[in-house]
């Protein structure tokens, strides 16, 4: 982290109008650190889990398990009991810092498992004798005592186990090492890719339980630039933010790009400040890019084109290629992608569709306690098989066309097909059901289920949409759908044919 003015504001909290200079946010995360290290916590036999929106005191925990070499898992904050004992079940987090929204689903979830939790420390400063809070913990422990960083071995130690759904099944937990993160690092301050520096100032709405979002606050901090961040998403009060402190950055998801290509409100607001607009999770079309930059005219549209096994992008749009309406870019540095041919596994030329692979410094460790998926994820040469279809033009710019892989992608947020289907299985009345994404505009995709009834069954998609809805996080539901029908395609070992579901969308 860069040495700065003590007082220079680095955070600012739009919704609540909290600010935070250097000092506030230094002497915050030393101080939880040391209460760690006095509680015992180590980086060799714990793990933080963090459960919250996007706070400022998020960075706070961020900074202390950096100190400490403690790995940290980030959660989303809206994950219902038996999603966290899914992610728990791999994760074992000792310690879990909590925002209040989630602690009823949290003690719920403690109460009813066996686990191996010591302690949830709430985020917010509220009075609960049963939890400690970060402000109390703060105000204990002196940042001038006796205080020393511990020692990891970057190549080696974990810093970061986030979800993702991989290829296919139930999410995994991707452990990044600290060596992965500073790779990510690097290319967001490279002047001909992101370029982040203590002048710019970014406005983070993406959640910080995301790969992106962190990667865009870890840089913030070490460039000493300003992050300007919402809890969530509201389009008066996101449009407000940008126009008061002349946002330069934004940092955005397809379904945000579409709101900014479309929405009246903008013509309230003043919008020159914005000289870059960083969108990634998922492909943006040409048309909604130009759509874009007619409205923002001072800001070029990059598209980022990023695997949280990777720890971030590995393409990015760069000042030379924004011609390049409805590309990713090109590899970031230190970065080596190959496109194979799907039957051969032999690298294709310029031009030719196929599988996208990946080696790069920010390759994950591996998934957590998942050693036989780690092996299957990498093909002989050791570079990861992304499952995403694309092909480099003559100017060696990649565009991504489609995907192999089963996971849904519904407003940036990672949906398993598997997880639904497993769910819907359970219910009286379902012989079978398949779960497709169906493309769409504003959120990228929408799960639809295929679903085979039971013989005289009378079920509806009524109830089949509420009961996703009663078991899972809202982002999950069925948002396309229900589609009854007499069987689904399947090939000889019995396996789904998603790709002829998904063909049967398009009639």
């Amino acid at each position: 982290m860069k040495s700065g003015d003590p007082n220079k504001v680095v955070l600012i909290d739009h919704t609540s109008n909290e600010v935070i200079p250097n000092k506030i946010l230094l002497e915050w995360s030393i101080s939880l650190a040391k209460y760690l290290k006095s509680q015992g916590y180590t980086q060799k036999e714990d793990v933080i889990a963090i459960v919250s929106p996007n706070t400022w005191k998020y960075y706070v925990v961020l900074n202390a398990g950096l100190f400490l070499g403690i790995p940290m898992n980030a959660l989303n904050p809206i994950y219902n009991k038996e999603e966290f004992k899914h992610c728990f079940s791999i994760t074992k987090p000792t310690i879990i810092f909590a925002s209040v929204v989630c602690l009823k689903t949290l003690e719920n979830y403690r109460r009813h498992t066996d686990n191996s939790i010591k302690e949830i420390i709430l985020l917010e400063d509220v009075i609960d004798d049963n939890f400690k809070n970060i402000c109390y913990i703060s105000q204990q422990n002196s940042i001038y005592d006796d205080y020393i960083l511990e020692k990891v071995d970057p190549k080696k130690q974990t810093a970061l186990i986030l979800l993702s759904s991989g290829t296919s099944g139930l999410p995994k937990a991707v452990a990044l090492t600290h060596y992965n993160i500073r790779h990510s690092m690097e290319y967001l301050m490279h002047p001909d890719f992101v370029g982040l520096d203590e002048k710019s100032v970014s406005l983070v709405v993406l959640p910080m339980f995301h790969i992106f979002g962190l990667l865009i606050s870890f840089t913030c901090m070490t460039t000493q630039s300003k992050s300007i961040f919402l809890t969530q998403f509201k389009p008066d009060i996101y449009l407000k933010a940008i126009e008061e402190h002349k946002v330069t950055n934004l940092f955005l998801v397809p379904s945000l790009l579409l709101f900014l290509a479309k929405t009246p409100l903008l013509q309230n607001y003043n919008m020159d400040s914005v000289t870059n607009i960083f969108c990634g999770a998922a492909p943006a079309g040409k048309e909604l890019e130009l759509c874009v930059k007619k409205r923002f005219r001072n800001a070029e549209i990059k598209q980022i084109y990023g695997v949280t096994e990777l720890a971030g992008a590995v393409t990015m749009t760069t000042k030379t290629t924004t011609s390049k309406h409805g590309s990713v870019g090109v590899p970031v540095p230190g970065t080596i992608i190959k496109i194979i041919d799907l039957d051969t596994k032999k690298v294709l030329p310029l031009g030719k569709k196929g599988e996208v692979c990946i080696k790069s410094p920010g390759c994950m460790k591996g998934y957590v306690a998942n050693d036989l998926e780690t092996r299957n994820s990498f093909d002989d040469d050791e570079f990861l098989k992304t499952g995403d279809l694309g092909y480099f033009d003559e100017d060696g710019v990649l565009f991504i066309v489609d995907r192999l892989k089963e996971v849904i992608k519904y407003k940036g947020f990672q949906v398993s097909p598997a997880e639904l289907e497993d769910l819907l299985k359970k219910l009286d009345g379902v012989m079978d059901v398949g779960v497709v994404g169906k493309p769409d505009e504003r959120s990228g995709e929408l799960p639809v289920a295929f679903v085979v009834k039971a013989p005289e069954c009378d079920i509806t998609e009524e109830t089949l949409i509420n009961y996703v809805a009663d078991n899972l996080s809202a982002y999950k539901g069925l948002h396309g759908g229900v589609i009854f029908v007499d069987k689904l395609p399947k090939n000889s070992t019995g396996k789904l044919l998603r790709r002829e579901l998904i063909d049967q969308l398009k009639i």
